[in-house]
């Protein structure tokens, strides 16, 4: 479900980019684009029994999630951040508005311009910087999954190996889908929130002339309404697991 909304979006947001590239900034197309791909990839490796490499990958999708919320709002940033020809003012830019936990300064002042509710605010920012730190010191190779693999005898093909795809599944596997979903609600919660405001991204001005946007919010909206329904299960299963 989360994926089918992010796909509308995604694919969406590139038909506006298409008809208008001159205008409208290739970023938040793209980081949406980044996002669906790294949710399949990460419930491929879960499924293997990779949990240490879906761990990675989450990393990188939580990041994907800041930086694609950045680009719908700030027009220059995508330009910014590719500065092929500038390395210098491209390093001071990365270091000034994302490193070190700058990029959270920056998600907070496009919160606040959207009139983002209060509480849940503070519990996008402090609940996805605590989990994105926990997640930086849990990358390594753990004794649980060290001398794991997810090659089997083929039994079609004598002396050959096949990739298991129904292999070991970790404790931790839960812990990451929903760390996923809980990342795609907030996601979805400031997509859905910056169209009732007075500042609405140039990106959704253009999409809402498709006849898909309304239906790909929609989507959006019936996928909060479902994970609100088990949220407090959610948040359980994630602290069970980080004890």
């Amino acid at each position: 479900m989360a994926q089918e909304a992010l796909y509308m979006i995604s694919t969406l947001s590139q038909k506006c980019y298409t008809a208008r590239k001159d205008e409208v900034s290739y970023g938040f197309p793209t980081l949406c684009d980044k996002m669906l791909t790294l949710t399949i990839s990460i419930r491929e490796l879960l499924l293997m029994g990779q949990d240490d490499n879906a761990l990675c990958l989450f990393r990188v999708f939580m990041e994907a999630c800041e930086l694609g919320v950045v680009s719908l709002f700030e027009d220059n940033f995508t330009e910014y951040i590719e500065l092929q020809d500038d390395p210098v003012n491209q390093k001071k830019f990365w270091s000034r508005n994302i490193a070190k936990g700058n990029i959270y300064v920056v998600l907070k002042k496009i919160l606040d311009s959207i009139d983002f509710p209060e509480d849940m605010k503070n519990s996008y920012i402090n609940v996805h910087r605590q989990r994105k730190d926990y997640i930086s010191g849990s990358i390594h190779l753990n004794a649980g999954s060290i001398l794991r693999g997810s090659t089997v005898p083929s039994y079609i093909h004598k002396d050959y190996f096949v990739s298991s795809t129904l292999g070991h599944v970790s404790l931790q596997a839960p812990s990451i889908y929903y760390g996923v979903l809980d990342e795609l609600y907030y996601f979805s919660l400031v997509l859905t929130q910056s169209v009732r405001a007075e500042n609405i991204p140039n990106l959704f001005r253009d999409m809402a002339e498709h006849n898909e946007y309304r239906f790909a919010i929609k989507s959006l909206l019936y996928f909060q309404e479902v994970y609100n329904r088990f949220d407090d299960r959610i948040v359980e299963l994630i602290e069970t697991d980080r004890e």
